[in-house]
């Protein structure tokens, strides 16, 4: 009959093997037919024991060609002590490569395998390199290259970069971006702000409209705005951004300088005296009129009414009275006010 034996120290060569009857209950029963108790196998191979290789991933940067040296010792597995592997010796092979990212390898000996990496623009691309291990004390074994290809640290820091664009608040006001160049540039100056760890930021302009600022009628203005994107790059890693908006805040209206202004008219109003001809003046209407003509020419800026409900009145023989909220007089020839 043949027999196997597998002993990671004994290589293949022919051996004896004595095989003795244990002193049990059961073993008593029986006797060898061989003299001295012994049976001799002849011509029996002791065969090699079985052991694992160890799978590895091995990473390399997208969008580059480069050769990746790959230490192939550490394929091999840790026998139990004392047993060892004994001289070992490696054939790489190329088992799957549907992406491109290897080229062709260039192997003859050593524990190195330069693994010659093609130029991938997309991460996760794989190749596999399936090695033969044959050893000294152990059957033949194998164990897998990945070869990956993986984002790098300029794609993380751009990665960051984009992050920090796409979830930022954009806001500037009026007086800051009061035309496209100046709202681009208001832009450009945040993403200096905002960017680091050297990466690139260039803005893309887009669509700009201008705010409108406050006034009387609507104290808040309309707020603008200017849409644009960020071409991020470092290394040889880009992306630009999805379309971000820039705010631009309205100034709004401020009723302090108009207040200040009416209140200096109402002071000189109230200081001065007007003159003219009852002719000119003959009844309430024509000193409104006249009134608000004059304001108009003197006071810039102020819109002045006098209400429709003043009237003159007899005063004496010789003089009419305007009552008005400016205390205006009007008197005979020459009329004074």
């Amino acid at each position: 009959a043949e027999a196997v034996y597998h002993n990671a120290g004994a290589g293949t060569n022919a051996a004896t093997v004595t095989v003795t009857l244990s002193n049990t209950e059961k073993a008593k029963n029986y006797v060898f037919s061989e003299s001295d108790n012994i049976i001799i196998l002849i011509d029996q191979t002791i065969g090699k024991a079985t052991i694992n290789g160890v799978n590895q991933t091995q990473g390399v940067e997208r969008n580059r060609a480069q050769s990746v040296d790959f230490n192939l010792s550490t394929l091999l597995p840790q026998p139990e002590s004392p047993k060892e592997l004994g001289i070992v010796t490696y054939n790489p092979v190329i088992t799957a490569n549907t992406d491109g990212v290897l080229g062709t390898l260039s192997y003859t000996s050593g524990d190195i395998l330069a693994l010659p990496v093609l130029s991938i623009s997309e991460a996760g691309k794989t190749a596999t390199v399936t090695v033969t291990v044959s050893s000294t004390n152990y059957a033949d074994f194998t164990a897998t290259i990945t070869v990956r290809t993986e984002l790098t640290q300029d794609d993380a820091d751009i990665a960051t970069a984009k992050s920090l664009i796409e979830s930022a608040n954009h806001v500037t006001d009026q007086a800051n971006a009061q035309t496209q160049e100046a709202a681009k540039a208001i832009v450009q100056g945040l993403m200096d702000i905002l960017i680091h760890n050297g990466v690139t930021a260039t803005v893309n302009g887009g669509t700009f409209t201008a705010a409108t600022a406050g006034t009387p009628s609507k104290p808040n203005g309309t707020d603008g705005s200017y849409t644009f994107t960020v071409t991020l790059s470092k290394g040889s890693g880009a992306t630009t951004t999805a379309t971000q908006t820039l705010k631009i805040i309205a100034t709004p209206y401020d009723a302090t300088q108009d207040n200040n202004d009416i209140s200096n008219a109402k002071y000189v109003l109230d200081g001065n005296s007007y003159e003219d001809t009852q002719a000119n003046i003959p009844n309430a209407e024509a000193a409104k009129t006249k009134m608000e003509t004059l304001f108009a020419a003197n006071l810039s800026g102020l819109y002045v009414t006098i209400p429709s409900s003043f009237g003159l009145s007899g005063c004496g023989n010789s003089v009419d009275r305007l009552k008005s909220t400016l205390c205006a007089r009007f008197l005979s020839t020459p009329c004074v006010w």
